[in-house]
Order: structure tokens, then C-alpha cells, then sequence
């Protein structure tokens, strides 16, 4: 030590900010047809960030009628605000893929395709976080639900949805998939296919029908409300929140009376009324997104986040996957830079020094500090073994955990009178 004692204070970084928010931006990818000049098909659009932009590329509710399609009635949903301040809230940025009426969802999902969600996550520069897949089915598609209760090509999807995810999963664009479930109409609700057996964790399929879209036209009635739910999804203020919330000011609600949305809500084209709550319990426990009500409670709410993955799965809800998925391109992206550095080794044992371990453990550690303070998770932490020979195997084995934060899916009590507290 030179000069005279003192005591230094390192300025650090300690909240542990976040940068400009990417979490929300998605893409619709939906039959359609081409609007010459401003819309072509087969393309990915700009980014759009409010439903004008979408009608400054023609995208009106003109377009719907002519066409008989929804892709404006989608983009207006997700742009909803759904309980939060739609001045004050992150940007959500919506691109859109447009492909022939005449493509299945499961041509849209399919990783080969020329023309895919694969190929729309890639030309974005792997800047989309989430998918939204809807038919726009052309007069003569005929779906045929014998096998499963909703169009078999549903089922299809989901297949290659999760294939697709997995592709983008290891060029580190993690993706998460929410589906049509067109045409949801079990014949036996105890015998619906339960949505876990598909085996699928990236994937979401949305069965619920705001009664007014679906009735508006006969190629409207397979519909689902996939824009309303990723809506939903991004209004939260994190991706840890949960879609199905009802909160305290009811911010999960997907009514507006004064809009007219969801006045008539149900599945199947049938009002919620007109299921039993035999067949709603059962619905729910085979795993499918659907509507329900509670009671003294004004509004209408999704009833969970259900994931097709299998019961045993750490990623039966969405926000798990998509909260993973974040965790998963921020701690990619924090340690790109250190690829291919050198670092001085331990000499007598070709070990890392500890100090070195430690320092690597707080790039991850940072990552999931900002998570913590964004109510993301509860905790995270980065772990190291120094005792690793990388001179040789020239890679470095890391151990990322993470706590999830809880959710209250149900409550168990008693009530009673007592003589005295």
C-alpha cells in the first residue's frame, strides 16, 4: 500500500437492472391472403406495435370480412390491454407471417418447411419469443376430429411445434408455441384425450371461443382465441405471471363489456353455461385452456396455463417454459464472450484457479440477480467446480439452478364457530 491509510470503495453495479424489454415480442403466423405491394405472403413483416400498424399495412376489419379470416381480429386482441396501462406498459412487439390458406398449422410448425415458423424465427434474428398459430381454414377444409376430439392436424401441430422449439432451443432462439385447438368438440368429455400424453413442454393449444367470432361466420366456428390468450400472456408484468391469474383488481379478466368482448364466451360453440361442471373438471384435469367464472367475482378468466408436457414435467405451465427460456438466452448471451479466451490454469494441477471459478459464477449469478429483482424467480445461483482439467477437455462444465416463484393454484382451510379466539 502506497500513500497515506484510507478506505477504498469499489463503485458497483448492485440493482441489477434490466435492459430494454425483449421478452414480449411474438408473431402470428396464420393463413391469409396477400395484399399486393404492402402485404406479400411467405414474409416476415416489421415488427408492428399497435393495431394501426397493422391496419397501415392493410390489415383492417375490412380485410377480416372480405376474406372471411382473423388475422386483425388476433392482432387487436393481443394488443388489448387487459387490466394494465397500455400508455405506461413495455412495448409488445408483433411480427407477422403470413402463409396460404391452403398450409396446415402443422406445415406452419414444421421445422422443414420452407416457409415455417422455424424460418420466421430465424429471419427475425431469433428475436421471437413466442409463436401464435392460427388456420384461417379456405371453404373447403374439413376437419375431421374423430381421433382426438378437435382436428387431427391440431394434433400434428403439437408434434411439430415441439420440434421445432427443440431445433430453435439449441441455436439459442427458445421459443414457446400457443395453438389453435380448432374445431374442440369431444363427444365424451371423459373421454377427451388428456393434452399431457402429447408429451410437449414448448407448446400451449387454446380451446377457448369468445361465442360472437365464432358465430359470425360458419369458418369461424372451429376458431380459438389464441390472440386474446398471448395476449393476456404479454399485459403481464413479467413472464413468471401467470395468464389464468384473477389478482385483486381482476387484471386476468378477458371481458370488456363496454368493447363487447366475451359477453358470449364458452367452447365447442357452446356456451360455458351449457357444459357441466362435470365435463369443466374434467376438461381441467385432461389439461386443456379453457373459460371459466367465479362466483361473486365479476369477469371471465382463463382457467390455467396447461403446457401439452407430461405430468411429471418441470414445464406443465407456460410461464415455467417461458420464464426457462429467458434464463436460457440470458445466460447464453452472457457468456458468449468467453469463448475461445485463454485463461491461466493452476499450475501444478491443470486446475482453474479459484478465484477465476468464482468470477465465472458471478456472470451467471448477475443474470439471475436481475431475474430475483424483476420478480422472474425467487433465486438462482451459478456453480463452478474449479477441479476441472479444461487444458485437456478445453470445456467447461457449469451448473445453473434456478427457484421458480410459487403459485396459489388452489386453497384448502376450514371455517367454523368457536367459543372465543
Amino acid at each position: 500500500m502506497a500513500g497515506l491509510n484510507d478506505i477504498v470503495i469499489d463503485k458497483v453495479n448492485g440493482l441489477l437492472r434490466a435492459g430494454a424489454n425483449e421478452d414480449r415480442i411474438s408473431c402470428l403466423i396464420c393463413g391469409g391472403v396477400e395484399i399486393a405491394n404492402t402485404l406479400p405472403l411467405n414474409k416476415l413483416t416489421v415488427p408492428m406495435y399497435s393495431l394501426e400498424d397493422a391496419e397501415a399495412l392493410g390489415i383492417t376489419e375490412l380485410y377480416d370480412s372480405v376474406n372471411k379470416v382473423l388475422v386483425h381480429h388476433h392482432i387487436k386482441e393481443f394488443f388489448q390491454g387487459y387490466g394494465e396501462k397500455i400508455s405506461s406498459r413495455p412495448a409488445k412487439p408483433l411480427y407477422l407471417f403470413m402463409v396460404s390458406q391452403s398450409i396446415p398449422m402443422s406445415v406452419m410448425c414444421d421445422k422443414n418447411e420452407t416457409n415455417s415458423a422455424y424460418k420466421a424465427a430465424r429471419d427475425s434474428g431469433y428475436k421471437i419469443k413466442r409463436f401464435m398459430v392460427v388456420l384461417n381454414p379456405i371453404d373447403a377444409y374439413v376437419p375431421d376430429i374423430a381421433a382426438n376430439g378437435f382436428d387431427v392436424d391440431v394434433a400434428l401441430a403439437i408434434a411439430k411445434a415441439e420440434a421445432c422449439a427443440n431445433a430453435l432451443y439449441d441455436e439459442h432462439g427458445t421459443v414457446h408455441f400457443y395453438l389453435e385447438g380448432r374445431d374442440f368438440a369431444p363427444a365424451v368429455p371423459g373421454d377427451a384425450v388428456a393434452m399431457d400424453t402429447f408429451e410437449s413442454e414448448n407448446v400451449c393449444v387454446v380451446f377457448y371461443q369468445d361465442l360472437s367470432v365464432s358465430g359470425s361466420d360458419a369458418l369461424h366456428h372451429g376458431y380459438a382465441a389464441v390472440g386474446t390468450h398471448v395476449g393476456m400472456v404479454t399485459s403481464k408484468p413479467t413472464l413468471a405471471d401467470c395468464p389464468a391469474e384473477t389478482g385483486l383488481n381482476y387484471q386476468g379478466n378477458i371481458q370488456d363489456i363496454a368493447e363487447g368482448r366475451f359477453l358470449n364466451y364458452g367452447f365447442g360453440n357452446k356456451p360455458l353455461a351449457q357444459w357441466s361442471l362435470n365435463a369443466q373438471n374434467a376438461f381441467y384435469d385432461k389439461k386443456y385452456i379453457l373459460v371459466r367464472t367465479f362466483a361473486e367475482t365479476p369477469g371471465v378468466f382463463i382457467t390455467q396455463s396447461f403446457t401439452c408436457a407430461k405430468v411429471t414435467s418441470d414445464f406443465i405451465f407456460s410461464e415455467l417454459n417461458e420464464i426457462y427460456n429467458k434464463a436460457h438466452r440470458q445466460i447464453f448471451k452472457a457468456y458468449v464472450p468467453y469463448f475461445n479466451t485463454k485463461l491461466k490454469l493452476v499450475a501444478s494441477t491443470g486446475y482453474i484457479p479459484g478465484d477465476k471459478a468464482k468470477d465465472l459464477e458471478r456472470v451467471g449469478n448477475a443474470v439471475f440477480g436481475a431475474m430475483v429483482n424483476a420478480g422472474e424467480i425467487s433465486g438462482g445461483k451459478t456453480y463452478i467446480d474449479p477441479a476441472q482439467t479444461i487444458a485437456v477437455s478445453r470445456k467447461l462444465t457449469v451448473k445453473w439452478k434456478m427457484v421458480p416463484v410459487g403459485k396459489i393454484e388452489a386453497m384448502e382451510g376450514e371455517l367454523s364457530f368457536v367459543v372465543g379466539l
